[in-house]
């Protein structure tokens, strides 16, 4: 009989796993969502091991393992145990960020008194013992009517509730009953139908219904043939009627076929397919060397691309990645919030069309769902999402890529595990022996001092390119934006007294006469921040929220008026 080794969903300050035996029916792999008795509970598992030495202690078998497994692959299985010893949590707390949507749940019990029928004897009879005074309280919650959850019972009594409410139920005094906890996530199934005799036949029939009471028969049969693939029937019923769609079904001129329905979060996302760039001389070695470690297990796999803001870092990860899908294996992509995932989708989905999986907290359940299970089954090339994308269930992965690597995003601070999703990337690059990029413009000074100790390795961009023309990048000399800094107290002294610099002001005028635009930006909304009486000194706030009212003069004869920019109140000035 083979035994397991299985994670248990239960509060532990160990990181260990249990023995269970496997009944004669199951067949349990390592990354199995298992349910195994635990004391007196139900609990789920994960399996982590299987062996066929029988352990030296006696063992209980498996009740049961959840169909659609394995969820949770070797590589991530072991990036689970480094999690569980480095951030101080059960295995199963660290697998759980690892599992399917949804596919966390327990046992709920369920408990009412028993009825008439289901009781023989008054309560206090059972038994020959009469009633302490918390199973009194207990009874005292209870209906026959009305079922109650048992931990929220148990919770009303205080500490030993649930021991009170496990006894009353093992006398028989209450009875109880089990349910699955629903999941908020679950796959979308549509009933579809479709023409399921031979086309003359279908004329025949048409011929038949057309001019008579039953002529939504004859336009229902020809919509279908009009239509190869299968139609939703809810949408048909509303065009032909019910009764005309049961009767296809029912007399077999239609077959009913039940599809399931993806809700995918790039659903009429449109983009346009654009081609890779000349890179400039950085660039090349930059993707030679990511090329070159996807290639070779003997390369470097870990590093840091440090290039300044604009330096073309994503065409490094596109180019990067596209050899990566090249040799058949997958791309990571990790970004710091879900507001940068827009701009990095825009150019990866145009880059690799069709081949992007969304990951992040700002999807809905069902689309989290789908998109879960996309990846699962191996429809996607390139992931793209934030910190908890680390977690995609991603089959031969080859690269990882982490934007940004010195945002603070990257660190969970919510809820258990408190991870940060830049180790745990290299983690799973390691287990996966895949390639890891780091890129920013302001990496993180333990990164940087890592790169400088030879931990990773330092890629460079040192400058932007300033100018693309056609599919070339060209740059300039240089590649900086030019800054000055005016001190205004020198426009005083030669009794230049307006609000813009002399400097700034022959710029500007330089740019509009050569067709060229201009952006200012200022430091605050309104002319004045505030308004005050001179008489009394009191400042005029917002009748709302009690803030200062900032003053903002009217332009293009508009009246002056007066805003709160924190409730948004506005009155005339």
């Amino acid at each position: 009989m083979p035994f397991v080794e299985v994670a248990v969903d239960f509060p532990d300050d160990r990181a260990r796993t249990f023995t269970y035996s496997v009944p004669d029916g199951l067949n349990a792999i390592p990354g199995d969502l298992v349910w195994i008795p635990f004391g007196s509970q139900l609990l789920q598992g994960v399996v982590f091991e299987t062996t066929d030495s029988a352990p030296d202690i006696e063992t209980r078998p498996l009740v049961s393992i959840t169909d659609g497994g394995p969820f949770i692959s070797r590589e991530n299985l072991a990036v689970a145990r480094w999690m569980a010893r480095y951030y101080r949590v059960t295995l199963f707390t660290a697998c759980s960020l690892m599992l399917p949507p949804g596919a966390r749940t327990r046992l709920r019990t369920w408990i009412r008194l028993p009825s008439a029928e289901e009781s023989v004897a008054p309560p206090e009879l059972k038994l020959g013992r009469k009633l302490r005074p918390h199973e009194s309280r207990a009874l005292g919650y209870l209906s026959t009517e009305e079922w109650q959850r048992k931990d929220r019972v148990a919770r009303k009594l205080g500490r030993s509730g649930m021991g009170t409410v496990d006894r009353l139920i093992r006398r028989g005094l209450v009875v109880s009953r089990h349910e699955w906890d629903k999941s908020r996530a679950h796959a979308v199934h549509v009933d579809t139908v479709a023409l399921a005799i031979p086309e003359e036949e279908s004329l025949d029939l048409r011929r038949e219904f057309s001019g008579t009471r039953s002529s939504r028969r004859s336009d229902l049969l020809e919509y279908l043939s009009a239509h190869s693939e299968e139609e939703n029937r809810s949408q048909l019923a509303k065009r032909f009627g019910q009764a005309a769609v049961k009767w296809a079904v029912e007399s077999g001129a239609a077959k009913l076929v039940t599809k399931r329905v993806e809700r995918d979060p790039l659903e009429g996302y449109a983009v346009q397919q654009r081609f890779p760039l000349d890179p400039t001389a950085a660039q090349e070695g930059a993707i030679s060397a990511l090329i070159h470690s996807l290639e070779s297990d003997d390369a470097p796999s870990k590093f840091l691309l440090y290039g300044v803001t604009g330096s073309g870092k994503t065409e490094v990860y596109l180019q990067a990645a596209q050899r990566c899908l090249d040799m058949g294996k997958r791309a990571l992509v990790l970004v710091p919030e879900i507001s940068l995932t827009p701009q990095t989708l825009g150019r990866f989905a145009s880059r690799f069309p069709g081949q992007v999986a969304l990951l992040h907290s700002g999807l809905s359940d069902g689309e989290r769902f789908d998109q879960w299970w996309s990846v699962h089954e191996g429809r996607y090339s390139v992931v793209l999402g934030s910190r908890g994308a680390v977690f995609a269930p991603i089959k031969d992965l080859g690269l990882i890529v982490i934007d940004e690597e010195h945002e603070w995003t990257y660190k969970q601070h919510d809820q258990t595990p408190r991870y940060h999703a830049r180790d745990v990337a290299e983690r799973l690059a390691a287990e996966s022996h895949a390639t890891l990029v780091m890129g920013s413009a302001t990496p993180s000074v333990t990164t940087f001092r890592r790169a400088e100790r030879g931990d990773l390795h330092l890629l460079r961009l040192p400058d932007r390119p300033t100018q693309i023309t056609g599919f070339a990048s060209v740059t300039a000399s240089g590649g900086r934006a030019q800054v000055r800094i005016v001190d205004m107290r020198e426009e005083l002294r030669a009794q230049h007294t307006e609000l813009l610099s002399r400097d700034l002001l022959e710029s500007m005028t330089r740019s509009i006469q050569s067709g060229g635009k201009v952006i200012l930006y200022i430091n605050r909304r309104g002319l004045a921040s505030f308004v005050q009486y001179t008489q009394c000194g009191e400042m005029r706030r917002c009748r709302r929220c009690d803030n200062t009212l900032t003053h903002h003069a009217g332009a293009n004869g508009r009246q002056p008026w007066l805003e709160c920019h924190y409730c948004g109140y506005k009155v005339r000035s």
